[in-house]
């Protein structure tokens, strides 16, 4: 079974759509967790309603310290060993449950798999391409990850007591990637495409309000890493040299992949 988390705080206006994306999986038994500190907009009573018509989903309504902790109070009462973490402004594109299991099954000692998604910005989808996530490509800037096509082993964080940062604010979904990989486990990029991730001004993602405490977020990171590898610093300094034409690069590479890759979402 697959358990998804989804936060959710005064989101009345995209709730149903990333609800709904999960009730449209098919062949996949799957449970959805909605964690809510205190929406007031309507939403929770949007959530009470559809629990009481489908008790695959349940609410955890306690306040919390943030996105993170509320994930992490998610996770705890994830009963699936396949757990996801759907943000309540994104959503999932039709019959991909199966292909995560399928994922799973291939890559058994994968801690993580991921694979690309789609943006919707102004009423318009392009191609995301996800990086291949390691501590060296984060380290460079070229470790991008579409955040709603990520899903965990549960159990293996459980083992390694691998949980979201609830410090971080801004990129705690990036912070658990870290996290897994310096423990030494498994991340594997799967050559799909299973979301869409929302931008819209009042995003975390669309609000320039956020750049600079996620840059710092970034920095404690890196920082993190480093102390921890032995990147030399020539290296460092090159690599952000070259990070203008690895943006190019990536740009190309959506293209590429839009074309490929299209069948799976149109």
């Amino acid at each position: 079974m697959i358990s998804v988390v989804t936060i959710s705080f005064n989101q009345s206006k995209f709730l149903q759509n990333a609800v709904e994306s999960i009730r449209r999986q098919r062949d996949i038994s799957w449970e959805l967790i909605i964690v809510d500190p205190g929406s007031t907009d309507g939403s929770r009573e949007y959530a009470k309603l559809i629990s009481d018509e489908d008790d695959r989903i349940k609410l955890i309504f306690d306040s919390d310290r943030g996105p993170a902790d509320g994930l992490n109070k998610g996770f705890q009462s994830a009963t699936g060993k396949i757990v996801g973490c759907l943000n309540s402004d994104d959503f999932y594109l039709d019959n991909i449950f199966e292909r995560v299991v399928a994922a799973f099954a291939n890559n058994p000692n994968s801690a993580c798999v991921y694979a690309h998604g789609l943006i919707l910005r102004n009423d318009i989808y392009r191609f995301q391409s996800s990086d291949y996530f390691t501590l060296k490509n984060y380290v460079f800037r070229r470790g991008l990850v579409v955040q709603q096509s990520t899903f965990f082993n549960r159990e293996l964080l459980e083992f390694h007591r691998i949980t979201f940062n609830i410090e971080n604010k801004i990129s705690w979904d990036g912070e658990l990637l870290v996290d897994i990989a310096i423990k030494g486990l498994q991340i594997t990029r799967v050559p799909d495409v299973w979301g869409v991730f929302r931008i819209y001004p009042t995003s975390i993602t669309g609000s320039k309000i956020f750049l600079r405490q996620g840059e710092k977020e970034f920095l404690r990171m890196r920082e993190k890493i480093l102390s921890l590898t032995s990147l030399p610093q020539s290296q460092i300094f090159i690599f952000a040299l070259l990070r203008p034409l690895h943006s190019i690069m990536r740009r190309l590479l959506n293209i590429v992949r839009y074309y490929k890759y299209r069948k799976l979402f149109k």
